[in-house]
C-alpha cells in the first residue's frame, strides 16, 4: 500500500459497520441483555452516538440503552447497508482488528470502573468513551487489519508509537480520529476524547471536552498502559495529576482485570436472517407504529381527563353558588343545600325574571301556615 493511501481510505469512511450480531440485537425487542451485546462492538456504539438527536445533547442528557430503543438508529443502519451492502460487516477476530478491539475493551472496562468509583458521570458513558478513544485505530483496522498488525508488530512501536504510525501512513491515529469526527459530526465531548487525549484538560475544555469524562478517560487509558497494554495512546497529564483532578487519592483496586467479560461476544450470532436490511427496516417501522399508537392512546386519555375535570368543576361551581346564599349552620343538611342551590328571589328580580310565588321578598322559600 502506497504511503498515504490508508490515511485517505480511513478519512473517507462513511461509518464503522456494526457486527451482524449487534444489528440483530438492535432489531429484536430491547431486553437488559441487548446493551451487553451492543457495548462490546465499537461500530454499534458509534451508530448510537451518531444519531442527530445526540449531536445536540450534553452527555448527561441521555442514556445509551435509551438510544438503542430508537427507530432512528435502525433507519440509519438501513441507509448505510443499502448504500454499501451487507458484505462489509467486520470480523473483529482478524489479526490487527483483534488487537484494536482488545485495547478498546480494556480502556472501556477501566473507564467504567473509575466512573463507578468517582460517581460523577454515567458508567456506561465512561465505557463508551474508553471504547471509542482509539477511534483512529478503529478506522484503520476497518480499512486494513493487516497494516495495523504490521504497525503494532514493529520493534520501534513500543518506544515511539506515533512516529511509527506517521512513517507508515503519513498520519497518526489521533489525526485520523479528528478527521472522522469532523466528517461524522460527532458530539464535541466525544470528539475531544477521540482526538485530543494528548492535550491537558484546560486546553481540551476549550475544544468541547467534558470536565469529568475527559480526565476520567485519560486516567483509564494511562492505567491500562502502565501495565504495558493498549495501543500506546498519548495522554496529556500524569496519573497523579488525573487522580487529583478526579478527587481520588490512590490507585488501589484499579488494576485492570484480565478476565473475560460475561457479556456475549458480538461476533456470535445464532443464525443470520436472509437480509439484515429487511429485518432492520421492519423493526424500525414497527417501532414507529408502536410510538404512534402510544401517542393516540395518550391523546384519548387526555380527552377523558379533560372531560372529567370539566364535570368536576361544574359540580364545584354549583356547590359554591349554594354556599354563597347559606346563612345557617356551617354544615347544613343535604336538603338545605339542595334548596340553597336555587337562586334567591331578589337575584331573579335583579336578573329581570319574576320570582315564583311564595318566594317574593326572601332568599329561601317561605312556609305558608294554615289559616294565614
Amino acid at each position: 500500500m502506497r504511503p498515504g493511501a490508508l490515511a485517505e481510505a480511513v478519512t473517507q469512511l462513511t461509518w464503522v459497520p456494526p457486527t451482524a450480531a449487534s444489528l440483530l440485537a438492535l432489531a429484536r425487542p430491547f431486553t437488559p441483555a441487548t446493551w451487553s451485546v451492543l457495548r462490546r462492538d465499537p461500530g454499534s456504539v458509534l451508530l448510537l452516538l451518531r444519531t442527530r438527536t445526540v449531536s445536540r445533547l450534553a452527555p448527561d442528557h441521555f442514556t445509551l440503552p435509551e438510544l438503542a430503543r430508537s427507530p432512528e438508529v435502525l433507519e440509519s443502519a438501513v441507509r448505510h447497508l443499502r448504500a454499501e451492502g451487507e458484505g462489509r460487516l467486520p470480523d473483529w477476530s482478524l489479526p490487527g482488528r483483534c488487537a484494536v478491539l482488545e485495547a478498546c475493551l480494556l480502556y472501556a472496562r477501566q473507564g467504567r470502573r473509575l466512573a463507578e468509583r468517582v460517581r460523577r458521570c454515567d458508567p456506561e458513558k465512561a465505557w463508551a468513551a474508553g471504547l471509542l478513544a482509539p477511534l483512529g485505530w478503529i478506522g484503520l483496522a476497518i480499512c486494513s487489519p493487516r497494516e495495523v498488525a504490521d504497525c503494532v508488530g514493529e520493534a520501534a512501536f513500543a518506544r515511539d508509537p506515533g512516529a511509527v504510525q506517521r512513517s507508515r501512513w503519513g498520519i497518526d491515529h489521533a489525526e485520523a480520529a479528528r478527521r472522522l469526527a469532523r466528517r461524522w459530526a460527532l458530539p464535541a465531548w466525544l470528539s475531544a476524547v477521540t482526538g485530543y487525549l494528548a492535550l491537558p484538560l484546560d486546553v481540551a475544555r476549550s475544544l468541547g471536552a467534558d470536565p469529568v469524562l475527559f480526565p476520567l478517560t485519560q486516567l483509564a487509558i494511562a492505567l491500562v498502559q502502565q501495565q504495558g497494554k493498549g495501543l500506546g495512546l498519548a495522554v496529556g497529564a500524569t496519573v497523579t495529576d488525573l487522580l487529583l483532578a478526579l478527587g481520588l487519592t490512590s490507585t488501589r483496586a484499579l488494576d485492570v482485570v484480565d478476565g473475560k467479560d460475561e457479556e456475549p461476544d458480538p461476533q456470535r450470532s445464532a443464525s443470520e436472517p436472509h437480509s439484515l436490511v429487511d429485518l432492520l427496516q421492519l423493526a424500525a417501522e414497527n417501532r414507529r407504529l408502536l410510538a404512534a399508537r402510544g401517542g393516540t392512546r395518550l391523546e384519548e386519555e387526555l380527552d377523558v381527563l379533560h372531560r372529567a375535570l370539566q364535570e368536576q368543576r361544574g359540580r364545584e361551581d354549583e356547590i359554591s353558588a349554594g354556599d354563597d346564599h347559606w346563612t345557617g349552620p356551617a354544615h347544613p343538611p343535604a336538603s338545605a343545600r339542595r334548596n340553597a342551590v336555587r337562586p334567591s328571589a331578589s337575584a331573579e328580580l335583579a336578573a329581570g325574571r319574576p320570582a315564583p310565588p311564595g318566594r317574593r321578598g326572601g332568599c329561601c322559600p317561605g312556609r305558608v301556615r294554615p289559616g294565614s
